[in-house]
């Protein structure tokens, strides 16, 4: 019994090893900053849509990122196991190949196509984000404008909350608050006219599926 144990957990340390790491993709800023992104990013019309660190669905405007310099950044970042593997040189001896796990399509589940539309759903309608503070009165005037729209949101202080002023911080600068991102259109400072039109455009869209970006003056 013990013997079989011990070869089990061999077998597992075994399988760790010779499994190569994947390392994530990586978006360069055109100021030069770097974000790392779980899995591959992908362009959607004038953003690029991506899931953080954190295993957030993001996105930023492609205007924003040096797309050849992102490319060049994710690939230098890929470990040896994952680039093509060169033929070795006449008379030098070969690598031998690491043992692989391999699967067939038997061995997976197939894809739920519910699952499916509900992910393309989530990119779809991703929540605006307010960026506020607690002593902005312009802040305060956004949120009842939204408020009395319906729009629902996520609010981000940017005082209280390290991570929301990272991000705002990065995309924006020294910028002042409120910000509204509405998936993709940012809306800086206030105004309410502008705000109700955008917001308005931003619904009206949502509510025909259309995933494009709304217009704004901003």
């Amino acid at each position: 019994m013990r013997n079989r144990a011990t070869l089990a957990c061999l077998t597992i340390l075994a399988a760790v090893l010779t499994t190569p790491t994947i390392l994530a993709d990586w978006l360069v800023m055109k100021d030069g900053s770097r974000l790392e992104t779980q899995g591959p990013w992908k362009e959607k019309g004038r953003l690029v849509v991506f899931t953080n660190a954190q295993g957030a669905l993001s996105s930023m405007r492609l205007s924003e990122i040096d797309l050849d310099a992102s490319r060049q950044a994710t690939e230098a970042a890929k470990s040896p196991a994952e680039k093509p593997q060169e033929s070795a040189t006449e008379g030098a001896p070969a690598e031998r190949r690491k043992s692989v796990l391999v699967l067939r399509d038997g061995d997976l589940p197939r894809a739920d196509a519910d699952a499916l539309r509900r992910a393309a759903a989530g990119l779809r309608n991703k929540k605006p984000v307010l960026f506020t503070t607690d002593w902005c009165g312009y802040c305060r005037k956004a949120r009842a404008v939204l408020a009395d729209m319906g729009l629902s949101y996520d609010e981000r202080d940017i005082e209280k909350d390290p991570v929301a002023k990272a991000e705002f911080t990065r995309r924006f600068g020294k910028a002042g608050v409120p910000i509204l991102d509405l998936d993709g259109t940012v809306l800086r400072g206030f105004n309410e006219a502008k705000m109700r039109r955008a917001v308005g455009q931003f619904q009206k869209k949502r509510a025909e599926g259309d995933t494009e970006r709304v217009d704004s003056d901003s």
